[in-house]
């Protein structure tokens, strides 16, 4: 499809749409396109960082809390409803403190760790049974990024902006030294994250709940 030029100084947007579908599709485009950096960045992370679950499970004393987790999918397979909200809110002499969110927020990986662990055919007293949960933090890592991306998108109306900021985050302290760990700390800012790019997009003028800049 050919544009006359008068469409170069068009204020119509679906006529700069166009326009800007036709100059993608130029050779070359594709590496000053600030979303092939960001799969670039996304695919370097997943690389380093599902290099890292094998090792430092348990290394921190809230990993303690995930095993209430499973302890609660345990008693709800049994049917020991008094027993899984025990485990919940660390009911019992020896629970950990109390702490009901980190222990809801991590069921869905205990979950998706035993699934895997069957179809490997390990159980809980191999470490690599909990390899499972840790990749799947990864994956949430991954979509943290991804986030920041479309929240610095969102506040600058800038994609350029949008990646330096996932590439500032991705090298954070604290966006790495989680993963290795059973904590749903990631899942928490996952969530927290997605309420304020939804919160983001309503303040920002022309911008509506549910409209994708990335």
């Amino acid at each position: 499809m050919r544009f006359s030029n008068h469409l170069n100084g068009s204020s119509d947007p679906v006529a700069m749409r166009a326009l800007g579908t036709e100059r993608s599709r130029v050779p070359g485009k594709w590496a000053t396109n600030p979303r092939t950096w960001l799969v670039v960045l996304l695919a370097l992370l997943a690389v380093y960082r599902f290099s890292l679950i094998d090792r430092g499970h348990f290394a921190w004393g809230d990993e303690n809390r995930y095993l209430s987790a499973g302890r609660l999918v345990d008693a709800l397979s049994a049917g020991d409803y008094r027993g899984a909200v025990g485990h919940l809110f660390g009911a019992g002499p020896g629970a950990p403190a109390a702490r009901p969110a980190f222990i809801f927020i991590s069921v869905p990986a205990d979950l998706f760790q035993r699934a895997v662990g069957t179809l490997r055919g390990i159980g809980p007293e191999s470490p690599a049974y909990y390899d499972a949960a840790s990749a799947l933090t990864v994956i949430v890592t991954l979509g943290v990024t991804w986030v920041v991306y479309v929240i610095g998108c969102v506040w600058t109306k800038c994609r350029w902006y949008g990646l330096l900021a996932a590439v500032i985050y991705s090298l954070l302290c604290n966006a790495n030294v989680w993963i290795r760990h059973l904590v749903p700390y990631n899942v928490s800012m996952l969530f927290g994250l997605w309420a304020l790019w939804s919160l983001s997009a309503m303040a920002v003028r022309g911008v509506g709940v549910g409209e994708r800049v990335g």
